[in-house]
């Protein structure tokens, strides 16, 4: 998670020295959300999962499919939200090449 919200503190930084448009600010807080959801699901996940291997008695393999699914989810959020912040800012940093 403090990986995402560094990311999210750069994200901003450029999107005000840009300047980008309010139709940008929009899909780039929306792709945070994303990320930032998705990445809230995992941890619940991963602790629920803890939580009934311990009461249950169950061992870490009877788990993995939803821990590596969640997981999963943060991955295609994180590398969406990537290219979608190319897609924004690349533009933009070539221009000032």
């Amino acid at each position: 998670m403090k990986i995402h919200l560094s990311f999210v503190l750069a994200v901003v930084s450029l999107s005000i020295l840009f300047r980008i448009s309010a139709i940008e600010w929009l899909i780039v807080l929306t792709m945070f959300s994303l990320v930032i959801t998705t990445e809230m699901v995992n941890t619940s996940i991963e602790e629920l999962s803890d939580l009934l291997n311990e009461k249950l008695k169950l061992d870490f393999h009877h788990t993995t499919v939803p821990r590596d699914l969640a997981a999963a989810a943060v991955i295609v959020s994180a590398t969406t939200s990537a290219i979608v912040g190319l897609i924004i800012f690349l533009p933009k940093i070539i221009l000032l090449l």
